[in-house]
């Protein structure tokens, strides 16, 4: 199949899921139906947002995979080896902790990255029990040109949405992440009320 025409079916489909309400906003009109029919229209709006957030999730997953693709990383490693570039060396477990995944999965990640030679596993000088991860220098060079090219072709996305719009976003996104750990928080699952409605801004 042509990549082309592929792609375009993907927009076309895309195009038949979203629609316009009266104020302008874009909503899914899959999950719209059932939402209402679940939860009332009142909260069905207000419920829509986790859909939204999810689907939105993905889309980059896909998007960073697919900028990943040309360096022979997955989405991943090069997150990985990102936050490497930042902290320049760091223990598992404070990485595992900056991506937001588990350990099991920061270590699958460095084994595959130590293999194609672009980290390497070091001693922890402060603390014999731990190991940190360092870039190689070819993985320096390749995090170097990944991030380049990623960050162009993320500031396209955005470039034409207004600042106080990414703002609003990235706040009510993470307002929600920190709402939902309280929540889950093995002292607070049984109890309704742990977390009490807060204004956000």
């Amino acid at each position: 199949m042509d990549p082309s025409t592929s792609h375009r079916g993907d927009t076309d489909q895309l195009q038949a899921e979203m629609a316009s309400d009266e104020a302008g906003c874009l909503y899914d009109t899959r999950t719209r139906p059932m939402f209402d029919y679940l939860a009332g229209q009142a909260d069905a709006r207000r419920l829509e947002v986790f859909p939204a957030l999810r689907w939105c999730a993905y889309r980059i997953q896909r998007f960073m995979q697919a900028e990943a693709d040309p360096y022979g990383l997955t989405d991943g490693a090069a997150r990985v080896l990102m936050q490497l570039k930042h902290a320049g060396e760091e223990p598992l477990g404070a990485l595992a902790a900056g991506m937001h995944v588990s350990p099991k999965n920061i270590t699958l990640l460095m084994d595959q990255l130590e293999k194609d030679g672009l980290v390497l596993r070091v001693p922890d000088p402060a603390d014999r029990r731990s190991v940190r991860a360092r870039l190689t220098d070819e993985g320096q060079r390749l995090v170097g040109e990944f991030w380049r090219q990623f960050t162009t072709r993320s500031l396209e996305l955005v470039e034409d949405l207004p600042q106080e719009d990414l703002e609003r976003v990235r706040h009510v996104a993470l307002l929600l992440v920190r709402r939902i750990e309280a929540r889950m928080a093995p002292a607070n699952r049984n109890d309704p009320s742990s977390v009490a409605p807060t204004k956000s801004r």
